[in-house]
């Protein structure tokens, strides 16, 4: 295949986003949007290389996966394992575990079945997370394990093009029209990524890239940049993705590549800055993740602008030596075959090793805690947060174990119902154990009601919605205790595409006096970070309470105010109460994540059994009930 310069330079605008995403700049929000690039130069590519070596009748499945081991592999163990230190100095001993795992699942390129498994309210944020971004690694390689497989069965059938064309509208039919899939899902796995893969192996099959397209090219070409300028800078991370937007990245390389005359092709993506940065790219991805990662967490959570400078100089310097010394000699065969192949399994055998053991150990969590001055900045939360969980789960069963659903008795008094998700949870058993503790006479119920769920309630049909929420609206839409209720509280973590639904919630509950509260999300940086930080002694504040109000998780306060501004747009902003004044003196600047030395969160939002009592007490202090 012909050495094409613009691809190169194609591939610098894919990286350079999500570097400069990742490290925090606000300019570049829809950064993220460079993997998707990625997949369509990839799928091009390599389907190029597959496709002319198939019908040369030269091609070999030992030489595809020989030069895809030494084009991954030597950069990418060499990230994992320079990690290990700085993983050791920086994680919590459950963050070294989960590395550990996230090591284990690199190895076996799964690392985007486990992000998605861990994906939910427990989950880590990803600015915790060093080996986060090889998810895109796993799709890849998962992708390989099969496509050559099917491309060489298309050619041999004879009718390649009309079955890759349908497997590309399969691919497509799959990712956008599951309305009821989960997000986290469809970010992550395989079957909804495929298409763009597909979209850039079309123009290899179909040989698109070299019609002539006369006078058209610099059109397309510019038509392609738009796209992709419109994605890196107009979309956020309150933009839902994947979705019908994820057409415009995607579209904009695949016009790119086939205009590969263009004035914009030969002389802006072939400039040789742009080249120069495009062939260091894969080394660019891979170390841009831990070494952002790192530093936030040095930071206690989020580098300050310098710091965020810092690490995109450093991870460009590592880059640069890593294309040089270590990318270019395997990829340049002067490292032969036995080499290779040896060196990758030993490479692997080492890395499952050390994975299972991080794992095994619990991050050596009495080895690495056992001088650390945690007894005043909660040495048992640090010491044992499984345990924390167990207990925060054996008091969360004495509530909800199926009484909390049922009719509110007859009689004066509040009755109070709580919908949402576990953060609903939290304040239903803080309410809960307050009443019992004071004797009050407030009754209080919860049902869960996800906000991923919201946009059914204004649907006539289910059809799409899943299980869960199938059964979630069911439950509320049916449920006496609505009309019966005094008090309507929703408690969810809002998310960017659920935010808007807000107002779905809002008809179905409001009417018959009811008292209605939509709360925000509240949330600060991992609070096993920062215990982790204070006790290790990198990062002692003279004033906790105003350290900790710099903490509050931002991406989170984003959400909370477009859902006050759906409600201020229908002329209810009363309507909307602030979780974080629970915790937070706003005039002051000073947050309370922490009580006579005990934590009262145990992973930035979700209550510790002694924030249940603290956040119960706030409830009342504050008047919401």
């Amino acid at each position: 295949m012909k050495y094409r310069a613009d691809i190169d330079g194609l591939r610098a605008f894919a990286v350079l986003p999500v570097v400069l995403f990742h490290a925090g700049f606000g300019l570049f929000s829809g950064g993220y949007v460079g993997v998707d690039i990625f997949f369509v130069i990839s799928g091009y590519l390599i389907t190029s290389i597959i496709s002319s070596e198939i019908d040369a009748g030269n091609f070999s499945f030992v030489k595809f996966y020989e030069r895809r081991i030494r084009r991954i592999f030597p950069a990418l163990y060499v990230v994992v394992f320079l990690s290990l230190p700085f993983s050791w100095w920086l994680l919590t001993p459950a963050q070294l575990k989960d590395f550990g795992q996230s090591m284990v699942a690199v190895t076996l390129f799964s690392s985007n079945i486990l992000f998605f498994l861990e994906s939910g309210y427990f989950e880590a944020a990803s600015e915790l997370k060093p080996l986060l971004h090889t998810w895109t690694l796993a799709v890849e390689e998962q992708y390989y394990l099969i496509f050559p497989f099917l491309l060489l069965f298309f050619k041999r059938v004879g009718w390649t093009k009309s079955l890759f064309l349908l497997s590309l509208l399969l691919s497509l039919m799959f990712a956008f029209v599951g309305d009821g899939a989960d997000p986290s899902e469809q970010f992550y796995m395989l079957h909804y990524r495929a298409w763009e893969l597909l979209a850039g192996a079309a123009i290899s099959i179909f040989a698109l890239d070299k019609l002539d397209f006369k006078g058209w090219n610099n059109s397309l070409a510019t038509i392609g940049l738009l796209l992709i300028g419109f994605s890196v800078f107009w979309m956020s991370s309150a933009t839902a993705f994947p979705s019908i937007y994820s057409l415009a990245p995607v579209l904009g390389a695949f016009l790119i590549i086939v205009s590969g005359g263009s004035y914009i092709s030969k002389n802006i993506l072939g400039n040789k800055v742009l080249v120069s940065i495009g062939l260091v790219s894969y080394s660019l991805y891979l170390f841009h993740q831990p070494i952002i990662v790192f530093f936030n967490i040095f930071y206690g959570g989020h580098a300050p602008f310098l710091g965020s400078v810092a690490a995109v100089l450093i991870t460009f310097g590592l880059s640069y030596l890593s294309y040089h010394y270590i990318e270019a000699p395997f990829r340049g065969r002067k490292i032969n075959r036995g080499i290779v192949f040896g060196g990758a399994v030993g490479a692997v055998l080492c890395t499952l090793l050390l994975g299972y053991i991080l794992h095994a150990k619990s991050g050596f969590s009495e080895y690495r805690l056992k001088n650390m001055n945690v007894v005043g900045l909660g040495g048992k939360y640090l010491l044992d947060v499984e345990n924390i969980k167990k207990e925060r789960a054996l008091i969360w069963s004495k509530f909800i174990d199926g009484s909390e659903a049922r009719a509110f008795s007859e009689g004066a008094g509040k009755k109070v119902l709580i919908l949402g998700d576990s953060l609903a949870e939290d304040f239903f058993v803080s309410v809960k154990s307050y009443t019992l503790r004071n004797s009050s006479n407030l009754q209080v119920r919860f049902m869960r009601l996800d906000d991923t769920c919201l946009k059914y309630l204004s649907k006539s049909t289910m059809i799409g919605a899943g299980e869960e929420c199938d059964r979630e609206v069911g439950n509320f839409l049916n449920s006496p205790l609505l009309n019966s209720a005094t008090h309507v509280i929703y408690s969810v973590v809002w998310q960017s595409y659920t935010s808007g639904d807000v107002l779905n919630f809002v008809e179905s509950a409001e009417g018959g006096g009811r008292s209605l509260m939509i709360f925000g999300s509240s949330s600060f940086t991992d609070t096993a970070s920062l215990a982790y930080a204070l006790a290790s002694g990198r990062d002692m504040p003279d004033d906790l309470g105003r350290y900790f109000y710099g903490k509050k998780r931002l991406d989170w306060s984003k959400e909370n105010r477009k859902v006050m501004d759906a409600l201020s747009g229908i002329g209810k902003p009363d309507l909307y109460f602030d979780r974080y004044n629970a915790f937070c003196e706003v005039d002051s600047y000073h947050c309370q994540i922490m009580e006579a030395g005990e934590w009262l969160l145990f992973d930035g939002n979700h209550l510790t059994p002694a924030g249940i009592d603290f956040f119960g007490e706030m409830v009342f202090e504050l008047e919401w009930l």
